[in-house]
């Protein structure tokens, strides 16, 4: 006999998936990327911000429920770079400007297939809507 005390915590996980799932299967077939984001402050220069972002992108094959997650293919790897620094006025507490740094792609590797669990995933986007975005610094319409 099974304990009582175990199927709760099961029972819950076995309806998060389920309804995971039922969300992330109008995915299929659609482009998308799945974004790791991360920004810090430069310590040994005032102002300067490094910003990167982890991308795999690639089109939905399948959404799968046991184990929970994505097959994607076509899936291509890359790290956006956007660096950049702040322009202080003396003795001001905010920045006057900002003024580009480096930037750019830069790709990590290709592959026909690749799981993603939805537990690794921070952001997702469609690909054309990430493709639209406006990205102060990186952006030349800005």
């Amino acid at each position: 006999m099974v304990d009582p005390s175990v199927l709760g915590p099961l029972a819950g996980v076995s309806e998060s998936v389920s309804e995971y799932y039922e969300f992330w299967k109008e995915y299929k077939g659609e482009e998308i990327l799945i974004r790791d984001h991360s920004v810090t402050l430069d310590d040994d220069e005032k102002g300067k911000i490094k910003q990167n972002v982890h991308v795999i992108r690639g089109t939905v094959e399948d959404v799968t429920s046991f184990p929970p997650g994505f097959l994607l293919k076509d899936v291509e790897e890359y790290i956006e770079l956007s660096n950049v620094s702040l322009l202080w006025g003396a003795n001001s507490t905010t920045p006057l400007d900002a003024v580009g740094g480096s930037e750019g792609r830069q790709p990590l590797r290709k592959v026909d297939e690749k799981y993603v669990s939805f537990s690794s995933i921070e952001q997702i986007e469609r690909a054309e809507v990430a493709d639209d975005a406006i990205e102060p610094f990186r952006t030349e319409d800005e």
